[in-house]
């Protein structure tokens, strides 16, 4: 086993392919499950989406959960993925369908839009709300 260059052993390659983790990364893609993701990166991507009621849940608490497997079975049950179907949760990381990672990323897009739209309105009623003050001053001040 001569390591020159322009010379392939097969024999290391793939021991190099293994313990890099490309012929499990290409094993899972041939799975049907090309998007992968830790759990704890996943929660803190897609928290907005596992709250109730609306509101997002407690991301300091899901991460203090440890592995973020409850966490994210939360996000992923409030968005109604099909388990063994549109995703499946493995020791640390979650394995996405292609279809199941649009969907949810179509659904963190429109709420992030929502969510800017309301810090938006927020802002826009304190500026009116303040200029609307200033004046009424300057009427109080001109009817004296």
């Amino acid at each position: 086993d001569v390591a020159a260059p322009g010379k392939i052993v097969r024999g290391r390659l793939v021991d190099q392919l293994r313990y890099g983790g490309v012929l499990e990364a290409v094993k899972v893609a041939r799975a049907g499950y090309p998007v992968r993701m830790l759990l704890a990166d996943f929660c803190s991507r897609y928290f907005m989406l596992g709250g109730k009621n609306g509101k997002p849940m407690d991301v300091q608490r899901a991460r203090k959960d440890g592995d973020g497997k409850p966490a994210a079975l939360k996000i992923v049950e409030a968005v109604k993925l099909q388990a063994e179907v549109e995703y499946q949760v493995g020791i640390t990381k979650l394995f996405l369908r292609k279809s199941a990672y649009q969907k949810i990323e179509d659904l963190r897009l429109s709420k992030m839009k929502e969510m800017a739209t309301r810090i938006q309105a927020a802002a826009r009623g304190q500026q009116a709300a303040r200029q609307y003050r200033a004046t009424l001053r300057s009427c109080r001040t001109l009817q004296r």
